[in-house]
């Protein structure tokens, strides 16, 4: 039997070293790079249509929010939506409530109010109002909402005088996308 050294247990062992070449990470980098550039514009197309969604949600809410309101409280009520740069911002007031005066809270950002929308405009400002039996009082419509650089629309129809609120669905006709 030989004898050992006890130093010799105590001196640094050799440790190889392993990891990628320069090459290797800048071909990982590459398809890395090449994989978000495709899946890039999915992903953007794809959180719009998720605030378009979201828009129509909150509008209906908000308009149903007007109508119960103006049931309990035995008031009219209406539902005030107005574009304000690129926000959308809503309000539920008495009709009796000056527009000017109520308090706007945000819809949705990156969401537009499409100009053909057709419920009852006055002074920039989209209502829609409820009688003290939650019928609507005045003009039947729908407030239509876009992505900007989006085709994509979403709408909110208010369909007949007892009130009946829906969700428009997106149509292509000829290359031109409505909501009905």
């Amino acid at each position: 039997m030989q004898k050992r050294d006890r130093n010799q247990n105590l001196q640094p062992q050799k440790l190889s070293v392993a990891g990628f070449t320069l090459i290797e990470q800048l071909i990982i980098m590459l398809i890395l790079a090449s994989l978000s550039a495709i899946a890039a514009p999915g992903w953007i197309t794809f959180l719009k249509i998720r605030q378009l969604n979201t828009a129509q949600e909150r509008t209906i809410q908000v308009m149903r929010k007007a109508q119960s309101t103006a049931i309990r409280q035995k008031v009219d009520w209406q539902a005030s939506f107005q574009q304000v740069n690129d926000e959308i911002r809503w309000a539920v007031h008495p009709v009796t409530t000056n527009p000017a005066n109520a308090v706007w809270q945000t819809l949705t950002p990156q969401v537009m109010i499409d100009p053909a929308s057709t419920l009852s405009l006055t002074n920039n400002i989209w209502q829609v109002r409820f009688t003290h039996r939650g019928h609507v009082s005045g003009r039947l419509g729908k407030l239509t909402f876009f992505a900007t650089n989006q085709k994509a629309k979403r709408c909110v129809v208010v369909s007949t005088l007892l009130g009946s609120i829906r969700k428009g669905q997106e149509t292509v006709t000829n290359g031109t996308v409505t909501c009905n």
